[in-house]
């Protein structure tokens, strides 16, 4: 098993309770609804309120480093999304190194062109559509934001033309820079792993080759920011372990573009990457306390 796949699946079950205690006992969830044939984490679940009024919808990405996680570990978070008034779609997608990049993005897409079956049973509003992920969902979210602005880009991926157009982006804890990920020091072997496994091309130690793989420009979504994304948040922690300085740059990249965009960050070393998925901490209070006013802002307008 490739290691990088290995420890995340070993983060994935430390954090599990910690991260899906919560609970919401007026949320109504409808699991695995396939939205595509090709592979069997081609699934959705769905977590919603009854109501007669057009739900807006939220679609979530989950983390997992490109190579784990699954959408049962967002659970609970797509439950407190459903909890004030989201129609939540949390999507399995495709993970390496068995299905490399861009196969998430094209299941990312696959998966909002799936939606509009979903309108025989209930009552959704697309022009209100989040798009949201967080660490590695929070990339193939971008990287899908990208596909949809940049028909250049699209068409490099070889990925489908999106039919329901997200109108808000949420990014929490994004790496958004991947050869920056790829010269992190935290841990280099770990990192070539994980490389070697999202991407499917086998790089040289320190990267010398990295211009050789295919999409080295397209794998990093802060290139192709243009005045086209939709109206975004961005959640960063500024001492984050993992993808140092990611939020900041993307901040700055959105707005040099004209970009609406909204922050949340935190500064102490405790509250580090994907803090927010810990409800209980006053760090993760703070930042939904953003994230819900920003989703208001969407609902409204």
């Amino acid at each position: 098993m490739n290691f990088g796949k290995f420890a995340f699946r070993i983060v994935d079950y430390i954090y599990y309770p910690f991260q899906n205690y919560k609970s919401f006992d007026d949320v109504k969830v409808e699991k695995d609804i396939v939205y595509q044939d090709s592979h069997k984490r081609c699934k959705y679940d769905i977590y919603y309120k009854k109501t007669d009024e057009a739900m807006p919808v939220l679609v979530n990405l989950h983390g997992g480093g490109w190579l784990a996680g699954h959408k049962n570990y967002r659970k609970s978070l797509s439950a407190y999304f459903a909890s004030k008034g989201w129609f939540v779609v949390n999507v399995g997608y495709r993970l390496g190194p068995e299905c490399p990049f861009p196969a998430p993005v094209e299941d990312a897409i696959n998966a909002l062109n799936h939606l509009p079956t979903l309108k025989e049973k209930f009552n959704l509003d697309f022009s209100k559509v989040v798009l949201t992920g967080d660490s590695a969902g929070a990339h193939i979210s971008a990287c899908t934001i990208a596909a949809i602005t940049d028909e250049n880009y699209r068409k490099a991926l070889e990925v489908p033309i999106p039919a329901v157009i997200p109108t808000a982006f949420i990014g929490f804890c994004g790496p958004y820079d991947m050869l920056k990920v790829a010269n992190l020091k935290l841990c280099p072997p770990a990192v070539l792993s994980i490389m070697k496994g999202f991407t499917g091309y086998n790089f040289k130690k320190g990267y010398p080759d990295y211009e050789e793989y295919k999409f080295h420009k397209e794998l990093s979504p802060i290139n192709f920011v243009n005045n086209k994304w939709p109206k975004s948040l961005i959640v960063h922690a500024e001492k984050d372990f993992i993808c140092p300085g990611h939020g900041q740059a993307m901040i700055k990249a959105l707005q040099e573009n004209g970009v609406e965009t909204k922050e949340f960050s935190t500064s102490k070393l405790s509250e580090n990457h994907c803090f927010h998925l810990i409800f209980y901490k006053k760090a993760a209070k703070l930042a939904f306390a953003e994230v819900f006013k920003f989703l208001d802002e969407i609902k409204a307008s």
